[in-house]
């Protein structure tokens, strides 16, 4: 189920909501790359696979999960009953380890502190761009990659990815 709603005053309500009603942390997921990438349909496949993969990793931990799409594109808040920090760790982890990993952004929203986890507090680097392997932020920032080369890339991806995840079950 997708929802739509706008800006991030909406989306801190929804996590002030979100927190009051459940016990664990929340992660919000978001495609990799450029507000116009974001919402090509190939970043809510993608989203999708990364949600299911979470959900064999997670199993019994993972309480709540909801897609919406926003300005910027599809957005995925779960609910993991685990330690922020760890499931941060765990997250940046699968972020620089898994293929599937690398296609997402991962925020942890801690419950206690009231704020999101970065990367340093959890003992990792900073995540690297799937296509070049240089430092993110650049890629990100400097539009490195043209649109063609990362849905080019990211269509080649899910198509290899999907054969991968579909094959196993």
């Amino acid at each position: 189920m997708i929802f739509k709603f706008k800006g991030k005053i909406q989306s801190n309500n929804f996590i002030d909501n979100l927190l009051a009603k459940s016990p664990g942390n929340i992660v919000v997921i978001r495609p990799i790359y450029y507000k116009e990438i974001k919402k090509a349909e190939i970043s809510l496949a993608i989203l999708n696979l990364i949600i299911e993969k979470l959900e064999s990793l997670y199993n019994g931990n993972l309480t709540f999960k909801m897609v919406m799409s926003d300005e910027d594109g599809p957005i995925v808040f779960i609910v993991i009953n685990k330690d922020s920090f760890s499931l941060k760790h765990d997250l940046a982890i699968f972020e620089d380890e898994d293929e599937l990993g690398k296609l997402g952004v991962y925020m942890v929203y801690d419950k206690i502190e009231n704020r999101f986890i970065k990367r340093s507090e959890a003992n990792c680097d900073y995540r690297v761009c799937p296509i070049c392997r240089d430092e993110y932020i650049n890629c990100d920032i400097n539009k490195k990659h043209s649109r063609e080369e990362i849905i080019k890339f990211l269509s080649s991806k899910y198509s290899e990815l999907r054969k991968e995840f579909f094959s196993v079950i």
